[in-house]
């Protein structure tokens, strides 16, 4: 079972699959604290890990005092949850696995997302084998396969014809690199293949400049060497 040795990232991995999961797993609901305290308690709370005054990772609950409400969340998530032989109930275990399909807003999570919750569960289940409170795997109990996804392309994140024309043309005003790019898509049948071809950097910081108030994105990948007129063009087309 992974813990402080975890990166970062897988951390907090874990730590969200279990503040999915573990509000799942309770005899009752009576009394229950609003799911948004709820999962503080448990993902702030429980399940991070933070830098103790002896330098070591340890979960924030034991490193700090938490407020009040999230005491009260605490306790009642004590008394209520399963005990952990109920695991070996599979209706239970499918009752935590369809809790992996949604995210926060209740809205459909992503392939990759429920299978990388669904491991994060199963390592904890063969963690608990392990240590023998349990005596099989749960999960093999249970015939569950994640959602299929609908692989339709999302046309707000695919430029049209319009937009790309606008970029494919706004290349050749740019470097001399650019105008080499354009001869070489006008020597090929498909333009934007053409383009797609040439080698590029790649880094995870947007290269459109921040707007005063403008609120922070996730980073994504962009191509190092898109010219800034490339940007321009792109924030325009999307303006109309």
């Amino acid at each position: 079972m992974k813990g402080p040795g975890a990166s970062a990232k897988h951390r907090a991995s874990i730590a969200d699959t279990l503040a999915t999961i573990t509000p799942k797993l309770v005899k009752d609901n009576r009394g229950a604290p609003t799911p948004k305290v709820l999962r503080i308690a448990l993902y702030s709370w429980v399940y991070r890990f933070i830098l103790s005054d002896d330098g070591t990772l340890r979960p924030r609950l034991d490193v700090e005092e938490p407020p009040a409400e999230i005491v009260a969340a605490l306790d009642w998530i004590g008394r209520k949850s399963v005990d952990i032989n109920d695991l070996n109930t599979p209706s239970l275990v499918r009752t935590a696995l369809d809790a992996l399909k949604l995210k926060q807003d209740r809205t459909a999570a992503a392939e990759n997302t429920v299978n990388r919750k669904r491991t994060v569960f199963s390592n904890c289940l063969r963690y608990a084998v392990e240590r023998e409170p349990l005596t099989t795997l749960p999960l093999e109990k249970v015939d569950w396969t994640p959602p299929e996804m609908d692989d339709e392309i999302d046309s707000r994140f695919v430029p049209g014809p319009k937009l790309a024309k606008a970029l494919i043309d706004a290349v050749g005003e740019q470097s001399p690199r650019g105008r080499r790019l354009m001869r070489s898509s006008a020597a090929s049948t498909t333009q934007p293949t053409a383009l797609v071809r040439q080698p590029v950097s790649v880094r995870t910081t947007s290269p459109f400049p921040k707007r005063a108030g403008a609120k922070s994105c996730s980073p994504r990948a962009w191509p190092e060497s898109a010219p800034a007129g490339l940007t321009q063009v792109s924030r325009s087309i999307r303006a109309d």
